[in-house]
C-alpha cells in the first residue's frame, strides 16, 4: 500500500509515498478535480502542474476564474486581498506589497488599492499603506488616499513636491494630446529631444 489516511484531534493526515495526491469526482470518480504532485504544486482540471511552467498554483478551466471573498460589509472598512512576501523562510508577517478592495458606499462600490510598507520589520503590508487607489468609476489618485473627484488622475505627495517624469528616446519627443470624444486630438504640449523645444 502507497497511501494512507489518519487522524488525531488536532490533525487530518492523506499520505502518498510514491506520487501525485489526486482527488476525483463524477461518474465512477473518474475526473480529476484537484491534483497535488510530489513537489507540492496544486493544479485542478485534470491539468499537472508540471506540464504548463510547474507553477504552485494553477487554475484552469474554460474562462477560468479566481474568487476572493471577504464576508464584510461596513462601509469604508470591508475588504479582501492579497498580500506578498519575499523574504525566505522567516517567520513573521514579512508581507511589504498587496493588493486590496475595500468596500465603499456598498457592495458594488469598491476601491482597489495597492499597498507597500518598506518598514523593515515584520510588520506585514495593511490597506493603510496605500500608495495608489482605483475606484469604481475608474479614477486614480496616486500618492492620496482621497481622491479629487473632479479629476480622472489625483497625484499627491503630501512632505515633498510632486513630479510627474516623462522619458523618450534622444530622437523623439514628450507630449500630451487634447482632443474631443471620437476626434482626432487637436492640441499638444510637446518637447522635442533633437531642438530642444517645448
Amino acid at each position: 500500500s502507497y497511501g494512507a489516511g489518519h487522524a488525531n484531534n488536532q490533525e487530518f493526515h492523506m499520505v502518498n509515498t510514491i506520487g501525485d495526491l489526486v482527488f476525483r469526482t463524477g461518474t465512477g470518480s473518474d475526473t480529476d478535480r484537484l491534483r497535488i504532485d510530489t513537489d507540492g504544486n496544486i493544479s485542478n482540471n485534470s491539468r499537472e502542474a508540471t506540464d504548463f511552467g510547474s507553477p504552485n498554483l494553477l487554475i484552469s478551466g474554460t474562462n477560468s476564474m479566481f474568487t476572493m471573498m471577504g464576508d464584510g460589509s461596513i462601509n469604508n472598512s470591508s475588504y479582501t486581498g492579497i498580500k506578498f512576501r519575499v523574504a525566505g523562510g522567516s517567520t513573521g508577517d514579512y508581507t511589504k506589497a498587496g493588493v486590496f478592495v475595500v468596500r465603499q458606499g456598498g457592495y458594488n462600490d469598491l476601491d482597489m488599492l495597492f499597498c507597500f510598507n518598506k518598514t523593515a520589520d515584520a510588520t506585514g503590508v495593511s490597506d493603510g499603506d496605500e500608495k495608489v487607489r482605483i475606484n469604481s468609476d475608474g479614477q486614480i489618485g496616486i500618492g492620496t488616499a482621497t481622491l479629487d473627484t473632479s479629476a480622472d488622475v489625483s497625484i499627491t505627495n503630501a512632505s515633498s513636491s510632486a513630479r510627474v517624469y516623462m522619458k523618450s528616446a534622444d530622437n523623439a519627443d514628450c507630449s500630451i494630446y487634447f482632443g474631443r470624444m471620437n476626434d482626432s486630438a487637436t492640441a499638444a504640449i510637446r518637447y522635442d529631444h533633437d531642438v530642444d523645444t517645448l
